[in-house]
């Protein structure tokens, strides 16, 4: 069996999923993962019009998903959670006073941070929520593995 080093040119990067073009230590790019399932549900450019193209996430039953989806599921689960705010801390988006929200609460005003401070001074990273938002989530997904994981049989080979 081959090392991990024989399969990744670049196995001392600081990234979980380095680039392997040109010499800089770089991550991959952004929409990478994307490609992937589109490869994986035979939807990327390469197979979509290949009549002999074999779909792995049909063979084993997989609904077709993009990484997005992932965001509208962590958003959900934070939600049902009760720590709604816990998704904007994870995924990075600002919110505004103004911002129609269904839920305020007495801690709502001390997580808001003016769109000038941060672009000034670096602004707050939200550590306390994104750690609790990260166990919610963590946790709904190893669940859910663990889940599926008892009722899979994989696919003829």
């Amino acid at each position: 069996m081959a090392s991990k080093s024989e399969h990744i040119k670049k196995s001392e990067s600081k990234w979980l999923f380095p680039s392997e073009r040109g010499e800089k230590d770089i991550h991959i790019h952004r929409s990478s993962t994307l490609v992937v399932c589109q490869r994986l549900a035979a939807r990327d450019t390469l197979t979509k019009h290949r009549a002999t193209a074999v779909n792995p996430f049909a063979a084993n039953g997989i609904k077709w998903w993009t990484p997005h989806d992932t965001r509208r599921s962590i958003t959900q689960a934070l939600d049902d959670a009760g720590i709604p705010g816990g998704a904007s801390a994870v995924l990075a988006h600002e919110v505004r006073r103004t911002d129609k929200l269904d839920r305020h609460d007495d801690g709502w005003s001390e997580q808001r941070v003016a769109r000038i401070t941060r672009l000034a001074y670096g602004g707050a990273q939200h550590l306390h929520l994104k750690r609790k938002a990260m166990t919610v989530w963590t946790d709904a997904v190893l669940d859910e593995y663990m889940a599926l994981k008892s009722n899979w049989t994989p696919a003829d080979r």
